[in-house]
């Protein structure tokens, strides 16, 4: 039986969840992002910071994060290099489409659509987003929650 229902699977999401799975309260969290590919690079620095905060870590750029939290087993390195390249991969392509978009004298945005990128990129992007996915999954395995 689930005691608390959370409404958002961002950080405070699930910051919450983990505090409440510390307690022994049941929980699950709803997230009302249509797909993943709905918050990009967040998803992966909220994945970062989660681990930071379970770790009791402050360090607060993703990148070593991921790296500090690996040596202390929460994720393998194959999963920590993986998350690294696609949060590398994701300010790439994000980068390259606020340059275009300047570059044609529009206001930088971060809607990038699938069809100005190659295809090559494009599988890249899936490739990142099943990682983050399995990332994902792992943290609500730990924390006892669905997703």
């Amino acid at each position: 039986m689930t005691d608390v229902l959370i409404v958002g699977g961002g950080i405070g999401g699930l910051t919450l969840a983990l505090e409440l799975h510390k307690r022994g309260i049941a929980c699950q969290v709803y997230e009302s992002a249509p797909a993943i590919k709905a918050v990009g690079i967040g998803l992966i620095t909220n994945v970062a910071r989660l681990l930071a905060v379970m770790s009791g870590l402050t360090e607060n750029r993703t990148r070593l994060r991921l790296r500090d939290t690996t040596a202390l087993g929460w994720l393998s390195a194959d999963e920590s290099q993986g998350l690294v390249e696609a949060f590398e991969l994701m300010w790439q392509v994000r980068l390259e489409h606020q340059s275009r978009r300047i570059e044609r004298g529009l206001t930088p945005d971060d809607l990038v659509e699938p069809s100005e990128l190659g295809p090559l990129t494009r599988q890249a992007l899936k490739e990142a987003f099943r990682m983050i996915d399995r990332a994902q999954d792992r943290l609500a395995a730990l924390l006892g929650i669905r997703r």
